[in-house]
């Protein structure tokens, strides 16, 4: 399983900080919603009269605007995507997180992949802009979650600290990708919560192959700032859906559209009810492995948690959603996930789904005073050490 930087096991946990919508009846309901509509429009007096339009009051103007509506999804379906109506047809079933998803459209993402650039250097040159570099650069408090045997090497003038959820050597290497040298925590808490750390603690938080573990994506995103002085920056790493290469058929997924996220976000409960069915999406993941391997002219493979080599790296371009994906075998895969759930990618990206969903974020971060703003996303090649992945720099501002 795709775990290069290491995974955290997490309860399945909502992190509900707004009661959820329609839980207030008649008058109170239009109280709040006279409130609300009454805040917003202050909020956009503000902007206008302050001129906070900048980068830096991104989550400020977001809130004036309101919370966005998803994109509809409206575009030609590309090749994938017919495939998956005809598997749906073939099967007279629904596909797995069609409910929450959009086609990812991986030929056009492909377009925009970044040159190959470590970690390490892509998170040191975006400190040096922010921070500064020589002797001039700031001492700094940093901390990695989920570091596993792959930490991320920091400039010297950031003093590192590092979270996991065990500090037990022999169940982090069960969890890691690698299974020796995993790094042991200096903090012992729940990535997605962060109960033991206090706000405006540190200047940079860094998660590497997490957040795709997190039951509460945004959840997990809130809490990550929350901790980030002003100023402080975010760095997230995520497995791209559209990595050709990736020996798994996550590419055969959909992504899940913002309003997804909003909801496990909001409604206290939604995280536990979605889990099965993001384990079925896992279940095409690994469904598909075979169909890969045989694609390139290897064997079937063995057994997903055992020792057995991983297929080699194939270049799935050619590849569409195959009729022979049974769904018996996608359920049977998703029962085996379910009882390791540290192991399920519970949600995957492109480039725009990321986008899409940090935007729906601004407003309800900003309406419990965390602000931010989208310095960067984009998917980085692969290097030597990393697969294709897509990286996100946030700023607390």
């Amino acid at each position: 399983v795709q775990l290069a930087s290491g995974a955290l096991v997490v309860g399945s946990l909502a992190l509900a900080l707004w009661a959820p919508a329609g839980t207030s009846g008649g008058a109170e309901a239009q109280a709040g919603v006279d409130v609300a509509t009454a805040a917003a429009v202050q909020l956009r007096e503000r902007v206008e009269v302050e001129g906070m339009a900048g980068e830096a009051h991104e989550s400020l103007v977001a809130v004036a605007r309101g919370p966005p509506k998803d994109e509809p999804d409206e575009q030609p379906l590309d090749e994938v995507g017919e495939a998956r109506l005809r598997w749906e047809e073939h099967w007279k079933e629904t596909f797995p997180g069609r409910q929450w998803g959009w086609e990812p459209r991986c030929a056009e993402a492909q377009m925009s992949i970044s040159p190959e650039v470590l970690r390490s250097l892509w998170v040191e040159k975006k400190i040096a802009v922010i921070f500064g570099t020589g002797a001039s650069a700031p001492s700094l408090r940093g901390l990695e979650i989920g570091a596993c045997q792959l930490p991320v090497t920091f400039p010297p003038n950031v003093q590192m600290r590092y979270l996991d959820m065990f500090d037990n050597t022999a169940t982090l290497r069960s969890q890691c990708f690698l299974k020796d040298g995993a790094r042991l925590p200096d903090i012992v808490d729940d990535a997605q919560l962060l109960k033991k750390i206090q706000n405006a603690t540190f200047d940079i938080v860094l998660a590497a192959h997490v957040l795709e573990h997190m039951p509460n994506v945004l959840g997990a995103i809130f809490n990550w700032l929350r901790i980030l002085r002003t100023g402080g920056l975010a760095f997230v790493v995520l497995p791209d859906l559209c990595d050709l290469k990736h020996p798994f058929g996550e590419r055969f997924r959909m992504v899940a559209r913002p309003s997804h996220f909003v909801d496990e976000f909001r409604r206290a409960g939604a995280a536990d009810e979605h889990f099965m069915d993001h384990c079925r999406e896992m279940g095409v993941a690994v469904s598909t492995i075979d169909l890969l391997r045989a694609w390139s002219g290897m064997g079937p493979f063995v057994d997903i948690f055992g020792q057995n080599k991983l297929p080699e790296l194939v270049d799935t371009k050619q590849v569409k959603v195959p009729l022979s994906m049974d769904p018996a075998q996608v359920n049977l895969h998703s029962d085996t996930f379910a009882k390791r759930p540290h192991n399920v990618h519970l949600h995957l990206w492109t480039v725009k789904s990321v986008r899409s969903m940090l935007q729906a974020a601004l407003p309800l971060f900003a309406e419990q005073g965390v602000h931010f703003r989208i310095a960067d996303v984009h998917s980085a090649g692969r290097t030597w050490l990393n697969m294709q992945e897509l990286r996100v720099t946030l700023q607390r501002t």
